[in-house]
């Protein structure tokens, strides 16, 4: 740079010298005197032209090439030159932020190029065909979040050892199919989300997720088969089911003792639900617009474990498997029912019990038989 500018004196009075440059660190050899803006990324119309002009020496480029020009441009969003950079090269995080590949937010947050994000999916895909050919597990001993979201090119999600696993994001991973064994034993996982896998078919068998406090599996349509639960599970309290394809509930859901949201609304193909539901004595809100509720019988009454005890709202909005209220039979099971939706189901009178229900405020019965 001195070679190329020389001395101040080279210069006129008034004069001003404008570098521009893709890697920040040419700019600070300069001394900390002058002053650096940042350029905004080029829009869809420069980069085409810069990258032509780059590419071809011209304009418009090659018409064999057209497509694969446009393929570029647009995983390069804003940095058409920078794919030719990286191509071969390893950085660190600092280099990749002088490159303004990555850029670190107000909060700390890291922002990553879109193209950078590409070519790690890319990376992703090729070690985990990899580890699939030597029948390996991940092994990923401090990792604490993973963030797969929208990634099209996994279909199965290998054998997994990430024992410092906080939170795992799936969602719409539209290609999924099934889910390791070892997943279901991961100590420290406290967030899993797998909403929008409309191909998964196969989770863990057993799950014995102490730590989980979230568990979305919403729009999952393929998934017919919900995981038996292997021990307790005290901290999970929001289930998701919306929109998932599963038939039946294991009568082992009653160990999710502090499960206070269950969220069963469009599961078309849910029946019945078990009667060991009644244990779930946290659930505070119940949408059950398909499963009939069984009936409660009365060699559960001297069991003091049984019973909704928070459970303020139930809706059966819409439940055509509904036609006799056999759930109310016993109002001590639903101390605190505030409301009750049974709007378009298929009853055809309302029995006498109800009115021992001295909590009811709300009784919805339009377009009733």
């Amino acid at each position: 740079m001195v070679n190329f500018l020389g001395e101040c004196n080279w210069f006129a009075l008034g004069s001003r010298v404008i570098i521009t440059t893709r890697d920040k660190q040419v700019l600070t050899t300069l001394g900390k005197d002058h002053q650096i803006y940042e350029l905004k990324e080029l829009n869809q119309s420069e980069s085409h032209e810069l990258f032509n002009l780059y590419a071809f020496q011209k304009i418009e480029p090659e018409k064999d090439y057209s497509e694969v020009a446009e393929q570029i441009i647009h995983y390069a969003n804003g940095l058409p030159l920078a794919r030719s950079d990286l191509c071969g090269k390893s950085y660190g995080i600092g280099k990749l932020i002088d490159k303004c590949l990555i850029t670190v937010g107000q909060s700390g947050n890291l922002w990553m190029h879109d193209l950078l994000q590409q070519m790690g999916r890319e990376i992703v895909q090729q070690k985990s065909e990899e580890l699939g050919k030597r029948s390996k597990g991940i092994q990923l001993k401090y990792l604490k979040y993973i963030n797969l979201k929208w990634c099209e090119s996994i279909t199965e999600l290998p054998e997994l050892c990430a024992p410092s696993l906080e939170e795992m994001d799936l969602s719409y991973c539209q290609n999924l199919v099934k889910v390791h064994e070892s997943v279901g034993f991961l100590d420290k996982l406290q967030i899993w989300k797998l909403r929008g896998c409309g191909k998964l078919q196969i989770l863990p068998n057993n799950l014995r997720l102490k730590s989980l406090k979230e568990f979305v599996l919403m729009d999952c349509l393929g998934l017919e088969k919900f995981p038996n639960i292997d021990t307790e599970m005290k901290c999970l309290t929001q289930l998701n089911l919306c929109g998932s394809g599963i038939r039946e509930l294991p009568s082992s859901i009653k160990y999710l003792t502090r499960l206070s949201s269950l969220n069963l609304k469009d599961c078309e193909n849910l029946r019945y639900l078990p009667d060991d539901i009644y244990k779930l004595q946290l659930l505070f809100g119940l949408f059950i617009p398909t499963a009939k509720l069984g009936q409660t019988c009365d060699y559960l009454d001297g069991l003091s474990s049984y019973g909704f005890l928070m459970l303020y709202f139930v809706s059966f909005r819409g439940n055509k498997n509904i036609v006799e209220l056999d759930i109310l039979m016993k109002p001590e099971y639903f101390p605190v029912l505030k409301h009750l939706d049974l709007c378009a189901t298929n009853i055809v009178s309302i029995p006498e019990s109800l009115s021992r229900f001295t909590t009811l405020v709300s009784l919805d019965i339009g377009h009733c038989k």
